[in-house]
Order: structure tokens, then sequence, then C-alpha cells
């Protein structure tokens, strides 16, 4: 859920992506399971960075919820 994929990134079968991960444009993400709010790049794309949830929700975050035509719709 949530993840941002580059101009031209390939993600091959079997792959897992955490909550939240970035794969750079034309990246070659081949194979394995990534942990949430990963920064993945290259060819075959690696792990740049990754940031603790805390960094990316502050505990105090809301997230709210709506409908729209049977779609949910997440407001931060």
């Amino acid at each position: 859920d949530y993840c941002w994929l580059g101009l031209g990134a390939l993600i091959f079968k079997g792959v897992r992506l955490g909550e939240g991960c970035i794969v750079a444009a034309y990246s070659v993400v081949l194979s394995g399971e990534y942990p949430p709010f990963s920064l993945l790049a290259g060819s075959p794309a690696k792990i740049v960075r990754t940031l603790p949830e805390t960094a990316v929700f502050p505990e105090n975050h809301s997230v709210e919820s709506a409908d729209l035509n049977g779609k949910k719709i997440y407001t931060y």
C-alpha cells in the first residue's frame, strides 16, 4: 500500500514491497521482501535507505477515511 514507482521501474513477480516503499526510476527489483518505508534504487535494486515509521507518521497523526462510490479515501 502507498508505494511510489518511478518511471520505467520493473518489479518482477514474487517481490513483496512493504508499505510506503519508493522504487527509483528505471530500477529493476528482481526478488525479495523489502521493509516498509524503504527507498530502492539500481539495477538490480538495493535498499538505499529505510525510515522508521515514526519519522513518516508522527505519533499524534490522525487518519480519517471517507467512502466515495465504494472506494476508501484516506486523509492524513
